[in-house]
């Protein structure tokens, strides 16, 4: 009988598992041979070696059975895309998820990652699974999630994990982790579209505020440094992986955690973790047995310096029909960092709008009443120039018309009476020994005799003569309609 060990290691995202499985491998052949009696013993002693042996293969492979169950659970219930490669890029195993994501290219095994995945003929540039089967070190790049005949729906997280041989240390494959990075792209550019809004709406509105558009482009730079900070945290960003059975004991933690927490034997979740002695109210361990669906929440880890990680409870089913969780553990801290600078960032970029907006509506107050006083004086002038015009064309002792006037008006009568053919009667007259009336008595008296000439005239013509002084005691009418006869 011989007995070999070959230790697996599986690299799973940052969580490592390494699965020390003792795969018997049996020689059973026993020899009988006939014999005189004195062989017999010796072939008695062979016969309970063999029962012996029977009953160590079959706990040996109780426990395998076991141990592989176990993997595949957690295979299955990690709800990011995990594909496993061998060196020349072929598919030997995929988890639910990316026949999920893929079922447009199934059956996915036996295919090259990029036939199966992008709908190409050969390696996609740059390709981290690549990198990894030639350095045997991970690799991670940003790759777009393809649909049927390589259409863009999306885009992806690639982790590139090499799959070494225990013994020998040598590559063997590659494991491929995929995240759905999808809806945060999306948020991004929503942001971003948000962002350049804002941008515009102060640009337009704070014109003369040199010092805000200043601190405006500050921020902006921040904001991008803190973008490229973001990314380059969540590309290392560590998860945790544990199961916990429906009692809350710990049934299995990765390597990474068992260093931070010690050994979980005979432990509750609460308390291995928390340090508590009850569970905890957000804990969606209950919740996830109960309705038997995914429970995602969030915790604060206070034996670590209160780091907050985001919780997927998964429930599977052991093979003995038992319920238990995977419980999936991601890192939020620079999550939560970005959340509470962006909360401040809003309420500061509020602020400024509020600020030049109560400024925009005073302008607009000192415009409306700017423009009721122009109103105002535009009357005042038209008022004006009505007595100006009136000024301009009458007479200021008499009120008559003036000649002024008369040669504005005397053009358009003739040409009206041309027009139609009718007569227009032109009566000039004057004041006899007017100049003697003004040597005698004087000036102020010669002025009420032409007032009082003026009003006898007006009596005796039609509303519409026109009744205009020439000069002097000279005086014209306009007679329209009236022969000279």
């Amino acid at each position: 009988m011989l007995l070999k060990s070959n230790p697996v290691f599986f690299s799973l995202g940052d969580a490592s598992i390494l699965f020390n499985l003792t795969y018997p491998l049996y020689r059973n052949k026993i020899i009988y041979e006939r014999g005189d009696k004195a062989d017999m013993a010796e072939t008695t002693n062979n016969h309970r070696t063999e029962e012996q042996l029977i009953t160590e293969m079959t706990d040996l492979h109780r426990l395998l059975s076991e141990k592989e169950h176990l993997l595949e659970n957690i295979f299955k219930s990690i709800q990011d895309g995990i594909s496993i490669l061998d060196n020349n890029m072929t598919i030997i195993q995929v988890n639910p998820t990316m026949e999920k994501w893929y079922a447009h290219a199934m059956p996915l095994v036996g295919k090259k990652c990029y036939e199966a995945y992008h709908d190409r003929s050969r390696a996609c540039q740059p390709c981290p699974t690549m990198k990894t089967i030639k350095n045997g070190k991970a690799a991670y790049e940003v790759v777009p999630k393809c649909g049927p005949n390589g259409v863009i729906v999306g885009w992806l997280d690639l982790y590139s994990f090499p799959l070494k041989d225990g013994i020998t240390g040598e590559t063997k494959g590659v494991i491929e982790y995929v995240r759905d990075i999808t809806e945060r792209r999306v948020v991004e550019e929503k942001l971003k579209k948000y962002h350049e809004e804002l941008q515009t709406m102060i640009k337009e509105r704070t014109a003369a505020l040199t010092t805000e558009v200043t601190e405006r482009k500050k921020a902006e730079m921040e904001s991008d440094a803190l973008r490229r900070q973001i990314e380059f945290i969540l590309g290392a960003t560590k998860t945790g992986l544990d199961i916990i059975d429906s009692e809350y004991n710990m049934v299995y933690i990765d390597p990474e955690w068992k260093k931070v927490y010690g050994d979980p034997a005979g432990k509750k979740c609460y308390e291995y973790f928390m340090g508590n002695k009850q569970a905890c109210p957000a804990c969606g361990i209950k919740k996830a047995l109960a309705t038997k669906k995914v429970v995602v929440t969030e915790e604060i880890l206070a034996k670590e310096n209160n780091r907050p990680i985001q919780v997927t409870t998964i429930p599977f089913r052991t093979a003995e029909g038992k319920w238990m969780v995977a419980e999936v553990n991601a890192d939020i801290t620079e999550r939560k960092r970005v959340e509470k600078e962006l909360k401040h960032y809003r309420k500061h970029l509020e602020e400024l709008v509020r600020k030049r907006t109560a400024k925009l509506r005073e302008e607009i107050a000192r415009h409306r009443k700017t423009e009721k006083e122009r109103e105002k004086l535009n009357i005042e002038l038209i008022k004006s120039n009505k007595k100006l015009k009136k000024i301009a064309l009458r007479d200021s002792h008499t009120g008559l018309y003036n000649h002024r006037y008369l040669e504005d008006v005397i053009e358009a009568e003739l040409y009206r009476a041309r027009r139609y053919a009718h007569p227009i009667s032109v009566i000039m007259l004057d004041i006899d020994y007017f100049k003697s009336i003004n040597d005698v008595y004087g000036h102020q008296f010669g002025d009420l005799v032409l007032k009082q000439f003026s009003k006898l005239i007006k009596g005796l013509v039609r509303r519409y003569d026109i009744l205009v002084r020439f000069g002097g005691e000279e005086f014209i009418i306009i007679s329209p309609g009236v022969a000279s006869s």
